[in-house]
């Protein structure tokens, strides 16, 4: 399955394998989503068009930086699920089998 996103992102999910990648931007990934076209482990991922995607990445994923110095000033640390939401515009090959 491919789906763009309202920022003009295309993603390619291989549902089989786990694996996500951005493969195109019209701005830079951020530091999650990583270099474009490099494929990266996922533990789920919720396409819903016309609303968002929720992709809960590879737990083992470290917290980004100003995550960790968010979890230890409001709440002394603690656990940070890597996660990323984002609004879908067209989903692209929808029944592909990946």
């Amino acid at each position: 399955m491919k789906f763009e996103t309202l920022s003009g992102s295309v993603y390619e999910v291989d549902k089989a394998r786990k694996l996500i990648r951005r493969l195109s931007g019209k701005n830079d990934p951020t530091p999650r989503q990583g270099v474009d076209g490099l494929w990266k482990r996922y533990e789920s991922v919720s396409v819903e068009l016309q609303k968002n995607a929720t992709i809960i990445w590879d737990l083992a994923t470290p917290p980004l930086p100003e995550t960790v110095e968010y979890l230890s000033k409001t709440v002394g640390g603690g656990f940070a699920v890597p996660l990323t939401i984002t609004n879908i515009v067209t989903v692209i090959h929808p029944d592909e089998p990946n």
